[in-house]
Parts: structure tokens; C-alpha cells; sequence
């Protein structure tokens, strides 16, 4: 045992190939989609449609590790077969986390779906020269999603071996030590926490009916004028809201400018059309339910009675999430249909956001969701697809997306927010984006130690004060950790046979964080890299000497990490129950690990070639590529910049998407 910490920890050694024959992921997953249409056609201009699907997706997954792999021998404090001394088989049962047998990580899943659809239509031309159209729907929708199945992790688990390792008794013994001997602590040294053993439940429905209809007319071809309503009830609004039956509405013009007897006939003009719309819509946010949830807990340790508990306050008065729209755009035909332009412009306000709101404690929880804040929306979408070169030999298409999103936060009656939701992104803040985020303000290393230094906080005298301001004053403002402008870019080129292919897609404007430089635990010791673990190559640029300071902005390895939480404006932004918040971490929420994320990614590359054999058979032969490469910070290194993450206390990934290559022959008869 480790007498200092009073816990089973022994060294722990890893080898990949015995990790690859003691550990496991094993997925199963099942699709069924059925689908049945039926069209009757009363009259030549009156149909009835009838659609019906059903869908089951089901899915298995076990994660595990038996008892000689590396993952449990973390658990357990030392590796296979070390832990038999008679001195220490007593206290093994209080002290080591898992006796025996190794871990499952499971997850059985089940989607089922169906939808029931009755629609009728209804066209008719009136007038002399029949200038006059109508279409005219009216129908009734009826949906449901029902998802089931369980997850959970299992202790001493064997492959292909039925356990009969009590579970149950083993929490017993961990409680039993922590009532009984307060100088001992039963944890292992990942900190792996007794909820992880429990199983949860998944059994959530989602109910949809709706009414529907819409209206068109359109006034010689030039003229559109729609109408569209529709009524939604769901089982995800609470008992008691007037919304519980929200209607939904939009109307919209279109206007064929090309149509009209004025507009220039120009062969390099094909058409242009105008287009503006306007409209309520409500969404439901299906994964948060009005009703009271409860779930069950081990046994009552002293009684041995099953105990339910209460997760979630009902909330009879959940209702729609609200949007008002406003969309106006405009379509090209240009040079033969050669050249197509299409742009859109709108702005969205989203009313009775499902926020978590602080609730007085008397009853019963600190927390509930309720309908609050208002958040603005606008942006554009552009759509271009040209065809630069037509030939008998040669052709060369090209497709180009773009859209840009600006969101704005109002009025969300949000709680005191916390330093983790600022410097992660989560903070919900007034006349800001949702995703944005903020930083410490890194002013460089300290000449002495090497140690990362903040404005304000840290003089120039080397004496630290407090900080006088707000969290939010002092924090920088970082960005958003989602783009502002996001397309893709398809290319296509024909050289008689042979086809080449590429598709590209880009994001704009946006930040990620970089992964953590080093960590501290809870008494302030540095989590240095021991010499059998991997690191960051951070650490050769990091400070070494006096100087180095202004070369790098790397600090450097220290045993003990520094509590600066004394100098913070508010002491509820502690990383920890102890009210301790050390300079390092700062360091890994400062703007000096913030990096642009905008990048350009090649997602796939093709060569083709068709052609036909003998005139009995067509062959395609092809080459893909998936995944060639990406334009991107180097900063960022191998860290993906589509994960969104803001997130300075966990690593993202930091390994390149693979490359796929496939050769593929298709011979059709």
C-alpha cells in the first residue's frame, strides 16, 4: 500500500500487443425501414395519398477489459497477480476497487418509429387562357419515436463467462470503510466513482399530431402567392401551458421577373426570380420531458430496502420554443443555364428558449427547465454552380456554398454564471453569441521561475493583488467557438472518359482552445509526465532558464502548482470543493491557448472511367480517396478543428482522420 495516500497504488505497466488480446469493442447494429404509398385519383384534378412507414434500429455495444489488461489494472492499484502478500490479501477487500475479473461498458439500444399520413390535393386552371392556378393540400400527420434499452458498466466482468461477483457487497465495503475508518480512502488512483457501476434506464416516447394544409395560387405564370398552416400537439409540453396546441403559419411571394412582357430578351439572361416569405414556427425540445423523473439507487445500507431518486421537479407549464422568420431571396439563369445564382437573406427570433434555471432550494433541487430568453438570428446562404467549360471532349462543373450565421443572445434571465461556463463556452450571456467564450489575459512568463503571469493580478514589482473588477470585465473576450461562415466547394471535371472528382468543405471564424498543457490536483501537485507516458512536444519548448521568457510563452515544470484563488474577484469560480484555483490552470483558460480554427478540408478526391465492353456490358473503374489532407492552423497540430471545444480540462483528440483508399469495378449488364 501507499501509505501516504492510504490506498492500493503500485506501478502499472503497459504493452500494446498483450492490450490488443485483453480488451475488446464489439458493436452490433440492426436497420429495418419499411415504407407503403398509396395514391387514389378520384378525379383529374383530385388525389387522396396514403404513407405509412415504420422503422427499428437496434444496436449493441460492449466495451470491455478483463482482469489482465491496463485499464483494470489502474483500477485495481497495481497489475495482475502483484497483489497476494498476506499482508496485504486482508485489506484488499476496503481497499482495491475490483477483488476480481475485469469491466464491461454496455449499451443495448432500441429506436422505433412510425408515421401515418393522409393527404388529399387538389389543382385546378380557371380563366379563358387558364392564367389562373390553384393547389390545394389538407392533411393529417401522426408520428411516434419510442426509444428503449439500458447502459451501464459492470465490475468483474470475464469474456464468454457468466459472473457471479456481487456488486452490491462491494459497495457495502467501500461505504462500510469510509463510515468506519475516516483516515483511509477507498478510491483508486483514476478516481473512479461507485456511480459508474449502476445501470441506467432509457424509456422516453415522443408523440406528434398534426393538421396541416396549404394554399397556392399562382397568376399566369409570374404570380405565386402560398399559404401554409399547421397545428402540432406533442406529449413533451407540460399540462398546464396554453400552447399545448400551437399554430403554425407562413406565407410567401415569388415573383418570375423573366416572365414578364417588359423584361429584356437577352440570350446571356435566362431567368431571374425574386422570392421573400415570412412565418411562425415552434419547436419542440424532445429530450427534456414536463413529468417528474425518478431513478433507483442501491440498496439503504442499514434497512436493505430499494430507494428511488428524485432527478427532476415536473413542470407543467413546458411549452414551444417559438421562431418568427423573415427570408428574402433571389435566383439567376444566366449565359444558357450555364451560370446559377441563388441567395438568401434571413433573420430568425427565437422567444421562450428551454433554459436551466436556479430554483430556491426549499424545493428540493437547485435547478429546473423552464421558458426563458430570446435569441436573434441572422445570416445569408449563397449557392452558385457554373459551368466554365462545355466541350464534346472536355466539361468542367463546379458547385460553391457558403452561408454565414450571426446569433445574438436576449434577455435570458440567465443564473450567475461560473468560470468553468465562461471559459468553456456554455456561458449564457446577454448581447452575446451563444457559443462565445472568454479567457485569462496572459501577459507572458516570469523571469524567475518561469511560471505563467496575468494582468493586474501579477505586477510588474513581482507582488500580486487582487483583482478589482468583475469576472466578466476581467476575462478577454475569446470569440465563438462555432464558425461564422461555413460552405463546401464541389469540382467535377470530364476529360471524355475519365471523370475527376474532389469535394471540399471550409469553416470561418471561429476558436478552439488548445488541449491542456499540464494539470494540478487538488492539493496544487503538477501531473508531470512520468517517463513511460507520452507528452507533448510542448514541453521541449518550454522555459528551462532566465531569459527564455522571451523566446516562448511554454511555461515551465514546477512540483507545486501556485492557489491563486485570493486574487480573483469571486471565490465561487473555484475549481474545486476546497476553494482552490491554481495559476496553471489559468494558464490552460488563457488567451495564450486560443487559436483561429478556420480551416478548408478535402474530403474526398475520385478518378473514374466508364466505359463499354463489346457493347454487351458497361464498365466503371474508379479510385477514391477519403480524407487527403487539411488546411489549417499549425498551431493546432494533429487537434481536429471541427470538434467544436472550448474546453480547458480535457483532452480532444489529437490523431489525424484516417485516409481511405478504394478501388472500385462495376461491370452492369
Amino acid at each position: 500500500m501507499n501509505n501516504s495516500n492510504k490506498i492500493v497504488q503500485k506501478p502499472v505497466h503497459f504493452n500494446l500487443l498483450h492490450e490488443l488480446q485483453h480488451t475488446g469493442n464489439n458493436n452490433h447494429a440492426t436497420n429495418i425501414h419499411l415504407n407503403a404509398h398509396l395514391t387514389w385519383q378520384i378525379l383529374s384534378n383530385l388525389s387522396i395519398n396514403f404513407t405509412s412507414a415504420w422503422s427499428s434500429e437496434r444496436s449493441r455495444s460492449k466495451l470491455w477489459a478483463d482482469e489482465y489488461s491496463w485499464n483494470i489494472a489502474l483500477l485495481r492499484g497495481a497489475d495482475y497477480g502483484v497483489l497476494q502478500s498476506p499482508q496485504e490479501l486482508p485489506f484488499l477487500k476496503y481497499l482495491s476497487p475490483l477483488l476480481e475479473g475485469g469491466l464491461l461498458d454496455y449499451s443495448n439500444m432500441t429506436h422505433e418509429a412510425y408515421t401515418l399520413k393522409g393527404q388529399t390535393n387538389y389543382r385546378c386552371l380557371l380563366g379563358k387562357k387558364q392564367h389562373h392556378t390553384f393547389n390545394m393540400t389538407l392533411g393529417i400527420e401522426i408520428r411516434q419515436n419510442k426509444y428503449t434499452g439500458e447502459t451501464g458498466i459492470e465490475l468483474g466482468y470475464t469474456p464468454n463467462k457468466i459472473s457471479e461477483y456481487n456488486y452490491s457487497a462491494q459497495e457495502k465495503r467501500f461505504q462500510y470503510i469510509r463510515n468506519n475508518f475516516p483516515g483511509i480512502y477507498p478510491e483508486d488512483p483514476q478516481n473512479y466513482s461507485l456511480k459508474d457501476h449502476e445501470m441506467n434506464l432509457i424509456d422516453r416516447v415522443e408523440n406528434v399530431f398534426s393538421l396541416y394544409g396549404t394554399l397556392g395560387y399562382t397568376f399566369n405564370s409570374r404570380y405565386t402567392f402560398t399559404l401554409n398552416l399547421r397545428n402540432d400537439a406533442s406529449n413533451r409540453f407540460g399540462k398546464n401551458t396554453n400552447n399545448r396546441f400551437y399554430p403554425v403559419w407562413s406565407t410567401g411571394f415569388r415573383w418570375d421577373l423573366h416572365q414578364e412582357k417588359w423584361f429584356p430578351r437577352q440570350k446571356w439572361i435566362n431567368e431571374i426570380t425574386l422570392r421573400t416569405s415570412y412565418g411562425h414556427q415552434g419547436n419542440v425540445v424532445s429530450n427534456i420531458s414536463p413529468n417528474t423523473l425518478v431513478s433507483y439507487v442501491s440498496k439503504d445500507l442499514i434497512t436493505n430496502e430499494e430507494q428511488l431518486q428524485l432527478d427532476q421537479l415536473p413542470n407543467p407549464d413546458l411549452k414551444w420554443e417559438k421562431t418568427t422568420s423573415l427570408n428574402i431571396g433571389t435566383d439567376f439563369s444566366l449565359f444558357q443555364n450555364r451560370l446559377n445564382i441563388s441567395f438568401d437573406l434571413y433573420k430568425k427570433k427565437i422567444s421562450d428558449i428551454v433554459v436551466e434555471k436556479e430554483i430556491p432550494i426549499e424545493n428540493g433541487f437547485q435547478k429546473m427547465f423552464i421558458n426563458s430568453g430570446t435569441l436573434d438570428n441572422q445570416g445569408y446562404e449563397l449557392e452558385i454552380e457554373a459551368i466554365p467549360v462545355q466541350t464534346n471532349l472536355w466539361e468542367w462543373r463546379i458547385r460553391f456554398t457558403a452561408g454565414h450565421t450571426k446569433d445574438i443572445l436576449d434577455r435570458s434571465d440567465a443564473d450567475q454564471q461560473t468560470l468553468e461556463h465562461f471559459t468553456n463556452g456554455r456561458a449564457i450571456v446577454d448581447r452575446f453569441p451563444i457559443s462565445a467564450f472568454w479567457s485569462f489575459p496572459f501577459i507572458g512568463l516570469s523571469p524567475t521561475n518561469g511560471s505563467p503571469l496575468f494582468a493586474t493580478m501579477d505586477q510588474p514589482n513581482g507582488v500580486s493583488q487582487k483583482v478589482p473588477d468583475s469576472l466578466l470585465e476581467y476575462l478577454m473576450y475569446s470569440g465563438c467557438r462555432e464558425p461564422r461562415l461555413f460552405g463546401g466547394i464541389q469540382t467535377n471535371i470530364r476529360y471524355k472518359r475519365i471523370t475527376l472528382n474532389a469535394i471540399f468543405n471550409y469553416q470561418v471564424g471561429h476558436y478552439k482552445r488548445l488541449n491542456p498543457f499540464i494539470s494540478s490536483s487538488k492539493d496544487g501537485m503538477m501531473a508531470i509526465p512520468s517517463p513511460e507516458m507520452n507528452a507533448s512536444r510542448e514541453l521541449l519548448y518550454r522555459w528551462k532558464q532566465a531569459g527564455d521568457e522571451k523566446t516562448t510563452n511554454i511555461p515551465s515544470l514546477q512540483n507545486k502548482d501556485e492557489n491563486v484563488s485570493c486574487y480573483l474577484p469571486d471565490n465561487s469560480l473555484s475549481r474545486n470543493s476546497y476553494g482552490d484555483i491554481y495559476r496553471y490552470s489559468l494558464y490552460n483558460r488563457s488567451n495564450a491557448r486560443i487559436v483561429s480554427a478556420s480551416h478548408i478540408r478535402c474530403n474526398r478526391i475520385s478518378l473514374s472511367y466508364h466505359t463499354t465492353l463489346a457493347r454487351i456490358a458497361d464498365l466503371n473503374l474508379s479510385f477514391t480517396i477519403t480524407n487527403p489532407f487539411i488546411i489549417k492552423n499549425r498551431k493546432l497540430k494533429q487537434q481536429d478543428p471541427e470538434i467544436s471545444t472550448s474546453d480547458a480540462d480535457y483532452y480532444t483528440p489529437t490523431m489525424s482522420r484516417p485516409k481511405n483508399y478504394s478501388l472500385g469495378i462495376e461491370i452492369i449488364f
